[in-house]
């Protein structure tokens, strides 16, 4: 059985080096496949019932993170990327499932508290361009 807290996100910080941006509550990634109506009527009898036909259209992926915020350097990397609106690499490692790598854009950073508990910081990233998946073992 694989634990949930065992999904890592991770930022690069050199070609094929990875930082791990502390998560301390939930993760996710969410593989979106937009489908495309390709449906065409009979044109012998137009009239005939219609039969849905698909094709494949963007592909998405969606990251998150959320949790009590944790002073670190990738999480401040986090930070200073989506003010600055960069585009930086992410690594994204699902265990039993493989590793997914591509290029990063901050949709959202939220930084909260209230006056009794910790820091809190939730971050949503879109993966951009060709993302690779490599199947665990």
């Amino acid at each position: 059985m694989a634990l949930g807290r065992s999904l890592v996100i991770a930022r690069a910080t050199a070609p094929s080096t990875y930082a791990a941006v502390c998560v301390t509550e939930a993760r996710s990634i969410t593989i979106n496949n937009e489908l495309v109506d390709i449906t065409k009527p009979d044109c012998t009898d137009p009239t005939a019932k219609l039969a849905s036909a698909s094709q494949y259209g963007i592909q998405k992926f969606s990251v998150s993170g959320a949790g009590a915020y944790v002073n670190s350097a990738a999480q401040k990397a986090v930070i200073a990327d989506a003010v600055a609106q960069t585009v930086t690499e992410y690594e994204i490692t699902v265990p039993d499932v493989g590793v997914f790598v591509g290029d990063g854009l901050l949709s959202s950073t939220e930084l909260s508290g209230d006056k009794t508990n910790e820091l809190q910081s939730n971050f949503s990233l879109e993966l951009t361009g060709t993302v690779t998946f490599t199947p665990a073992a």
